[in-house]
């Protein structure tokens, strides 16, 4: 289970239910109290505007992901748009905290777009049957 998951569970567990210690919610998640201790930390550091429950849930962080690897995608990559530009859109919709909107992690996704597509455009050009010769 990875770090995210472990976050969505937790976050069930507290809103979900009446589970209120760390010992009830770790029990409920099968995770170790320490790791149900940071996860809430985490979230209360997260928690700073009125949207941010919007991300911890699965749905809203898949919607998030989108978000991010559209804008990459249309303004980075399409329009040529600069990765420090990108970063300030995603700090002025107050996303610093909960994904990596620095102009370094922008370049590494865009990067890892760029590869990927490049890899995709390859495949596709070599598995492209062409029409036999015989009728």
């Amino acid at each position: 289970m990875n770090r995210r998951q472990r976050c969505f569970q937790i976050f069930q567990a507290l809103k979900l239910s009446s589970l209120s210690s760390i010992r009830k919610i770790a029990d409920f998640t099968t995770l170790s109290k320490s790791s149900v201790h940071r996860h809430q930390q985490a979230m209360q550091r997260r928690d700073l505007h009125p949207e941010s429950n919007l991300w911890e849930i699965p749905e809203g962080y898949q919607w998030l992901r989108l978000l991010v690897f559209a804008t990459v995608y249309i303004f980075g990559i399409q329009q040529g748009v600069g990765c420090e530009a990108i970063s300030r859109f995603f700090h002025l919709l107050r996303l610093q905290n909960v994904i990596g909107v620095s102009p370094t992690s922008l370049r590494r996704i865009e990067a890892q777009m760029r590869e990927l597509a490049s890899q995709l455009l390859f495949t596709d050009a070599t598995t492209v049957k062409k029409p036999s010769s015989e009728y």
